[in-house]
């Protein structure tokens, strides 16, 4: 019997409610480990996951706070025999942070004699390739494109908030629909209006507070 791990990751809950990503990936797992048992005749029967829900690699939360230090740390105490392959959609789930993070992960994640399989390009690093220079930038260019994607992303979300703070300031947007009990959004209007009903109550109650303080 042989065992192979398997890390999985997404950043944002709301990616894995639009998305299924947890499942994506895990049937891409499961994928390869069929391919394997086809290619090279070898049964990984048992898979070990290892997954971090919500986790960020941009910021490294995964490996400060998430189960890939989990991974590190049983993978360099040798709890895995040499060659137990370490399953990944990419190098980007383990971390985007540039290429000394990821070169970092990578050589504790070898150093034992595990192998990481990426699934999206089909990459296979082990110490030998970390030591090559044909490995090196393979790597290298990865983690770059990686972190500028995160970069990217994280000034999109920045703006975005921004045009909707400035919007929300003009009256253009409202930024939440949790509003007080006298509140409500005129939908063919778009614009917020008091229930007059309500506001007597509310007003009654808050004079009567006054009253008792």
């Amino acid at each position: 019997m042989s065992i192979a791990l398997a890390y999985l990751r997404f950043s944002s809950l709301q990616m894995q409610g639009k998305g299924s990503s947890i499942s994506r990936q895990k049937d891409m797992v499961t994928k390869w480990t069929e391919e394997q048992k086809l290619l090279t005749g070898k049964n990984y029967d048992e898979v070990s996951y290892y997954i971090d829900r919500g986790k960020s690699a941009y910021d490294g939360t995964n490996l400060r706070e998430g189960n890939l230090g989990k991974l590190i740390e049983e993978v360099q105490r040798g709890m895995f025999p040499e060659g137990t392959p370490i399953v990944c959609e990419s190098l980007d789930r383990l971390t985007r942070q540039g290429v000394q993070h990821i070169q970092q992960i990578l050589t504790q994640l070898t150093r034992t004699g595990c192998v990481v399989h990426t699934l999206s390009d089909r990459q296979v690093i082990s110490k030998d390739t970390l030591e090559s220079l044909g490995g090196i930038v393979t790597i290298v260019a990865v983690a770059d494109r990686a972190r500028e994607e995160s970069e990217t992303k994280a000034k999109r979300v920045r703006d975005s908030k921004l045009r909707n703070y400035k919007a929300a300031r003009e009256g253009k947007k409202l930024m939440t629909k949790h509003l007080p009990g006298w509140i409500y959004l005129n939908e063919s209007t778009g614009k917020l209006c008091v229930d007059p009903e309500k506001q007597k109550v509310n007003r009654h109650g808050f004079n009567r507070h006054l009253r008792v303080i």
